[in-house]
Protein backbone atom coordinates (compact mmCIF):
# COMPACT_ATOMS: atom_id res chain seq x y z
CA UNK A 1 0.00 0.00 0.00
CA UNK A 2 2.95 2.58 0.72
CA UNK A 3 6.51 2.99 0.28
CA UNK A 4 8.96 0.99 2.28
CA UNK A 5 11.60 3.08 4.15
CA UNK A 6 15.58 2.18 3.30
CA UNK A 7 16.79 2.03 6.73
CA UNK A 8 20.08 3.12 7.87
CA UNK A 9 18.68 2.27 11.96
CA UNK A 10 15.96 0.33 13.35
CA UNK A 11 15.19 1.68 17.10
CA UNK A 12 12.27 -0.62 17.34
CA UNK A 13 13.76 -2.80 19.56
CA UNK A 14 16.67 -0.74 21.00
CA UNK A 15 16.39 0.40 25.07
CA UNK A 16 16.83 4.22 24.67
CA UNK A 17 19.94 5.79 26.60
CA UNK A 18 21.14 9.23 26.95
CA UNK A 19 23.39 8.03 24.09
CA UNK A 20 20.36 6.36 21.62
CA UNK A 21 18.50 10.06 22.28
CA UNK A 22 22.12 12.37 20.94
CA UNK A 23 21.96 9.71 17.91
CA UNK A 24 18.13 11.16 17.26
CA UNK A 25 18.83 14.79 18.82
CA UNK A 26 22.88 15.44 18.01
CA UNK A 27 22.22 19.01 18.93
CA UNK A 28 21.23 18.07 22.49
CA UNK A 29 25.42 17.59 22.70
CA UNK A 30 27.10 18.18 26.16
CA UNK A 31 23.25 18.22 27.84
CA UNK A 32 22.67 15.82 30.88
CA UNK A 33 19.71 13.82 29.20
CA UNK A 34 16.46 11.71 31.02
CA UNK A 35 15.10 9.28 28.95
CA UNK A 36 12.07 6.90 29.51
CA UNK A 37 9.74 4.72 28.16
CA UNK A 38 6.18 6.35 27.26
CA UNK A 39 3.20 3.97 26.73
CA UNK A 40 2.77 3.32 23.27
CA UNK A 41 0.22 1.82 20.57
CA UNK A 42 0.29 -1.72 19.36
CA UNK A 43 2.88 -0.98 16.52
CA UNK A 44 5.28 1.15 18.06
CA UNK A 45 7.01 2.31 20.99
CA UNK A 46 7.62 5.85 22.21
CA UNK A 47 10.47 7.18 24.82
CA UNK A 48 9.95 10.55 26.41
CA UNK A 49 13.56 12.46 26.58
CA UNK A 50 14.16 15.74 28.21
CA UNK A 51 17.05 18.09 29.12
CA UNK A 52 17.57 21.90 29.68
CA UNK A 53 16.63 22.16 25.41
CA UNK A 54 13.55 20.25 25.32
CA UNK A 55 11.48 17.70 26.15
CA UNK A 56 10.19 15.27 23.52
CA UNK A 57 8.04 12.30 22.74
CA UNK A 58 10.52 10.22 20.14
CA UNK A 59 8.10 7.74 18.49
CA UNK A 60 9.86 4.64 16.86
CA UNK A 61 7.62 2.70 14.07
CA UNK A 62 7.18 -1.11 14.14
CA UNK A 63 8.43 -3.15 11.83
CA UNK A 64 6.33 -3.11 8.28
CA UNK A 65 4.02 -1.07 9.16
CA UNK A 66 4.75 1.09 6.18
CA UNK A 67 2.34 -1.81 4.46
CA UNK A 68 -0.24 0.59 5.67
CA UNK A 69 0.72 3.89 7.02
CA UNK A 70 1.95 6.70 4.75
CA UNK A 71 5.15 8.18 7.02
CA UNK A 72 5.32 10.91 4.78
CA UNK A 73 1.69 12.03 5.04
CA UNK A 74 1.79 11.50 8.91
CA UNK A 75 4.47 13.82 8.91
CA UNK A 76 2.67 16.39 6.99
CA UNK A 77 -0.22 16.06 9.12
CA UNK A 78 1.56 16.40 12.29
CA UNK A 79 3.17 19.69 10.82
CA UNK A 80 -0.36 20.84 9.67
CA UNK A 81 -2.04 20.41 13.04
CA UNK A 82 0.92 22.02 15.59
CA UNK A 83 0.54 24.71 13.38
CA UNK A 84 -3.55 25.03 14.07
CA UNK A 85 -2.97 24.34 17.49
CA UNK A 86 -4.54 21.04 17.51
CA UNK A 87 -1.34 19.01 18.46
CA UNK A 88 1.63 19.46 19.73
CA UNK A 89 4.44 21.20 18.36
CA UNK A 90 6.09 19.26 15.50
CA UNK A 91 10.13 19.10 15.80
CA UNK A 92 11.54 16.51 13.07
CA UNK A 93 10.81 13.36 11.03
CA UNK A 94 13.90 11.26 10.42
CA UNK A 95 12.59 8.20 7.88
CA UNK A 96 15.76 6.64 7.72
CA UNK A 97 15.56 5.75 11.13
CA UNK A 98 12.02 5.50 11.07
CA UNK A 99 11.05 8.10 13.64
CA UNK A 100 9.02 11.15 14.76
CA UNK A 101 9.59 13.68 17.34
CA UNK A 102 7.31 16.56 18.62
CA UNK A 103 7.08 18.48 22.16
CA UNK A 104 5.98 16.09 24.44
CA UNK A 105 2.74 17.99 26.44
CA UNK A 106 3.88 18.92 29.41
CA UNK A 107 1.32 19.10 32.28
CA UNK A 108 -1.28 16.99 30.04
CA UNK A 109 -3.34 13.81 31.47
CA UNK A 110 -3.57 10.71 28.89
CA UNK A 111 -7.57 10.32 28.38
CA UNK A 112 -9.39 6.95 29.56
CA UNK A 113 -12.33 5.55 28.57
CA UNK A 114 -14.39 6.12 31.81
CA UNK A 115 -13.11 10.11 31.61
CA UNK A 116 -15.76 9.75 27.84
CA UNK A 117 -18.62 9.28 30.43
CA UNK A 118 -17.96 12.73 32.08
CA UNK A 119 -20.48 15.21 31.02
CA UNK A 120 -18.47 18.03 31.48
CA UNK A 121 -15.72 16.57 29.35
CA UNK A 122 -17.95 16.37 26.46
CA UNK A 123 -17.64 19.79 24.90
CA UNK A 124 -13.95 19.34 25.62
CA UNK A 125 -13.19 16.55 23.47
CA UNK A 126 -15.30 17.74 20.73
CA UNK A 127 -13.62 20.73 20.39
CA UNK A 128 -10.14 19.59 18.60
CA UNK A 129 -12.10 17.15 16.58
CA UNK A 130 -14.24 19.68 15.17
CA UNK A 131 -11.63 22.15 14.60
CA UNK A 132 -9.48 19.55 12.52
CA UNK A 133 -12.13 18.84 10.46
CA UNK A 134 -13.29 22.45 9.73
CA UNK A 135 -9.47 23.61 9.43
CA UNK A 136 -9.47 23.59 5.85
CA UNK A 137 -5.66 21.67 5.72
CA UNK A 138 -5.69 19.26 3.31
CA UNK A 139 -3.28 16.23 2.71
CA UNK A 140 -2.28 13.61 0.02
CA UNK A 141 -4.15 10.67 -0.16
CA UNK A 142 -7.19 9.63 1.53
CA UNK A 143 -8.72 7.51 4.09
CA UNK A 144 -11.61 5.62 2.10
CA UNK A 145 -13.00 2.83 4.91
CA UNK A 146 -14.25 0.95 2.18
CA UNK A 147 -11.80 0.86 -0.34
CA UNK A 148 -9.00 0.68 2.97
CA UNK A 149 -10.54 -2.75 4.35
CA UNK A 150 -10.62 -4.05 0.96
CA UNK A 151 -6.77 -3.00 0.18
CA UNK A 152 -6.21 -4.59 4.22
CA UNK A 153 -8.21 -7.67 3.19
CA UNK A 154 -5.99 -8.13 0.38
CA UNK A 155 -2.63 -7.61 2.31
CA UNK A 156 -4.00 -10.56 4.57
CA UNK A 157 -4.47 -12.92 1.91
CA UNK A 158 -1.27 -12.57 0.54
CA UNK A 159 0.15 -14.40 4.03
CA UNK A 160 -1.86 -17.38 2.72
CA UNK A 161 -3.19 -18.23 6.16
CA UNK A 162 -7.16 -18.69 6.35
CA UNK A 163 -9.22 -18.04 9.43
CA UNK A 164 -12.84 -19.77 8.63
CA UNK A 165 -14.37 -18.91 11.84
CA UNK A 166 -14.19 -15.38 10.51
CA UNK A 167 -16.71 -14.83 7.89
CA UNK A 168 -14.50 -11.52 6.79
CA UNK A 169 -15.90 -11.97 2.72
CA UNK A 170 -19.30 -11.96 4.24
CA UNK A 171 -18.93 -9.32 6.46
CA UNK A 172 -17.09 -7.34 4.08
CA UNK A 173 -20.31 -7.47 1.44
CA UNK A 174 -22.60 -6.17 4.08
CA UNK A 175 -20.54 -3.05 4.36
CA UNK A 176 -20.31 -2.67 0.65
CA UNK A 177 -24.60 -2.74 1.19
CA UNK A 178 -23.65 -0.02 4.02
CA UNK A 179 -21.53 1.84 2.02
CA UNK A 180 -23.87 2.82 -1.03
CA UNK A 181 -26.67 3.81 1.57
CA UNK A 182 -24.04 6.40 3.12
CA UNK A 183 -23.01 7.26 -0.16
CA UNK A 184 -20.15 10.17 0.79
CA UNK A 185 -18.36 11.48 -2.20
CA UNK A 186 -14.58 11.95 -1.78
CA UNK A 187 -15.10 16.03 -2.78
CA UNK A 188 -16.78 16.14 0.68
CA UNK A 189 -13.65 15.00 2.82
CA UNK A 190 -12.08 16.56 4.87
CA UNK A 191 -8.80 15.91 6.63
CA UNK A 192 -9.26 13.30 9.16
CA UNK A 193 -7.60 11.52 12.61
CA UNK A 194 -8.91 8.10 11.78
CA UNK A 195 -8.04 6.90 15.24
CA UNK A 196 -9.29 8.93 18.07
CA UNK A 197 -9.49 6.18 20.69
CA UNK A 198 -9.38 7.94 24.24
CA UNK A 199 -5.49 7.52 24.90
CA UNK A 200 -5.18 9.70 21.55
CA UNK A 201 -6.87 12.93 23.44
CA UNK A 202 -4.58 14.97 26.41
CA UNK A 203 -6.62 16.54 28.60
CA UNK A 204 -4.50 19.70 29.90
CA UNK A 205 -4.17 19.48 33.58
CA UNK A 206 -5.66 22.75 35.79
CA UNK A 207 -2.46 24.05 37.00
CA UNK A 208 -0.80 23.77 32.97
CA UNK A 209 -3.51 25.82 31.75
CA UNK A 210 -2.60 29.22 31.51
CA UNK A 211 0.37 27.62 29.67
CA UNK A 212 -1.49 26.41 26.91
CA UNK A 213 -4.26 28.03 24.21
CA UNK A 214 -6.41 24.91 24.20
CA UNK A 215 -7.57 22.01 26.79
CA UNK A 216 -7.31 19.32 24.68
CA UNK A 217 -4.94 18.16 22.47
CA UNK A 218 -4.94 15.07 19.84
CA UNK A 219 -1.84 12.88 19.33
CA UNK A 220 -0.54 10.03 16.78
CA UNK A 221 -1.70 11.15 13.66
CA UNK A 222 -0.34 8.25 11.67
CA UNK A 223 -3.50 6.83 9.94
CA UNK A 224 -4.64 10.76 9.00
CA UNK A 225 -6.01 11.24 5.80
CA UNK A 226 -8.65 12.85 3.85
CA UNK A 227 -11.69 10.92 4.77
CA UNK A 228 -15.30 11.23 5.97
CA UNK A 229 -15.64 12.98 8.86
CA UNK A 230 -18.08 10.88 10.39
CA UNK A 231 -16.00 8.23 10.65
CA UNK A 232 -13.74 9.76 13.93
CA UNK A 233 -16.70 9.46 16.26
CA UNK A 234 -17.66 6.07 14.99
CA UNK A 235 -13.99 4.70 15.70
CA UNK A 236 -14.20 7.14 19.59
CA UNK A 237 -17.50 5.23 20.02
CA UNK A 238 -16.17 1.88 19.15
CA UNK A 239 -13.33 2.36 21.40
CA UNK A 240 -14.27 3.96 24.55
CA UNK A 241 -17.82 2.20 24.10
CA UNK A 242 -19.73 4.79 26.16
CA UNK A 243 -23.67 3.90 26.46
CA UNK A 244 -26.31 5.29 23.52
CA UNK A 245 -27.05 8.45 25.43
CA UNK A 246 -23.84 9.64 26.08
CA UNK A 247 -23.06 8.91 22.23
CA UNK A 248 -26.03 11.39 21.41
CA UNK A 249 -24.63 14.11 23.92
CA UNK A 250 -21.12 13.87 22.57
CA UNK A 251 -23.06 14.33 18.95
CA UNK A 252 -25.08 16.88 19.89
CA UNK A 253 -21.96 18.95 21.42
CA UNK A 254 -20.13 18.49 18.11
CA UNK A 255 -22.56 19.58 15.67
CA UNK A 256 -23.70 21.94 17.85
CA UNK A 257 -27.51 20.95 17.53
CA UNK A 258 -27.00 21.10 13.39
CA UNK A 259 -28.58 18.18 11.43
CA UNK A 260 -28.14 15.75 14.32
CA UNK A 261 -30.19 13.25 12.76
CA UNK A 262 -28.15 12.87 10.20
CA UNK A 263 -24.46 13.14 11.81
CA UNK A 264 -25.75 10.69 14.24
CA UNK A 265 -27.22 8.03 11.40
CA UNK A 266 -23.64 8.75 9.50
CA UNK A 267 -21.91 8.47 12.89
CA UNK A 268 -23.79 4.99 13.42
CA UNK A 269 -22.76 3.64 9.75
CA UNK A 270 -19.76 3.40 9.93
CA UNK A 271 -19.46 1.52 13.21
CA UNK A 272 -18.76 -1.42 11.98
CA UNK A 273 -15.78 0.11 9.13
CA UNK A 274 -14.20 0.31 12.08
CA UNK A 275 -14.29 -2.92 13.78
CA UNK A 276 -13.76 -4.65 10.67
CA UNK A 277 -10.60 -2.68 9.97
CA UNK A 278 -9.16 -3.33 12.68
CA UNK A 279 -9.75 -6.68 12.74
CA UNK A 280 -8.10 -7.10 9.86
CA UNK A 281 -5.10 -5.33 10.98
CA UNK A 282 -4.79 -7.10 14.22
CA UNK A 283 -4.57 -10.10 11.76
CA UNK A 284 -1.85 -8.80 9.77
CA UNK A 285 0.24 -7.62 12.97
CA UNK A 286 0.09 -11.39 13.52
CA UNK A 287 2.38 -12.25 10.50
CA UNK A 288 4.86 -8.93 10.71
CA UNK A 289 5.08 -7.48 14.10
CA UNK A 290 8.06 -7.97 16.75
CA UNK A 291 6.05 -6.70 19.53
CA UNK A 292 5.02 -8.69 22.30
CA UNK A 293 1.09 -8.35 22.01
CA UNK A 294 -1.67 -11.71 21.50
CA UNK A 295 -2.73 -10.11 18.52
CA UNK A 296 -5.67 -12.11 17.79
CA UNK A 297 -7.86 -12.00 20.87
CA UNK A 298 -7.86 -8.23 20.01
CA UNK A 299 -8.88 -9.07 16.41
CA UNK A 300 -11.60 -11.62 17.09
CA UNK A 301 -13.04 -9.27 19.45
CA UNK A 302 -13.34 -6.75 16.51
CA UNK A 303 -14.91 -8.94 14.44
CA UNK A 304 -17.30 -10.39 16.64
CA UNK A 305 -18.03 -6.17 17.50
CA UNK A 306 -18.55 -5.83 13.73
CA UNK A 307 -20.73 -8.46 13.03
CA UNK A 308 -23.19 -7.44 16.21
CA UNK A 309 -22.95 -3.62 14.93
CA UNK A 310 -24.55 -4.93 11.58
CA UNK A 311 -27.08 -7.00 13.00
CA UNK A 312 -27.69 -3.54 15.36
CA UNK A 313 -27.89 -1.13 12.34
CA UNK A 314 -30.43 -3.46 10.47
CA UNK A 315 -32.62 -3.50 13.20
CA UNK A 316 -32.42 0.08 14.13
CA UNK A 317 -32.82 2.03 10.66
CA UNK A 318 -34.73 -1.20 9.25
CA UNK A 319 -31.93 -2.07 6.55
CA UNK A 320 -31.72 -5.60 4.77
CA UNK A 321 -28.02 -6.17 4.51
Amino acid sequence: MNKTIEVEKNYINVDFTPETVLEIMPEWKGESIEVSPLKGGLTNKIWRAKCAKGDVAIRVFGDQTEMFIDREREAAALKAMAEKDITSNFVKYIPQNRVTVVDFIIGSKTLSNDDFKNPELWPLVVEPVRRTHKSGVTLEGTFNPMERIHKMKALLDGFGKEYPELDLDGTIKKLEKIDNIIGIKEDDYVITHNDLLAENFMLIEDEYKDKYDNPVYLIDWENSAMGPRFYDLAVTFQETLVDRNVQKEIVMAYCEGKDFEKTLFNIDMFKPFSETYWAIWSLIQMNVSTIEFDYYPYGKEKYDRAVELIAWLEGEYNLDL
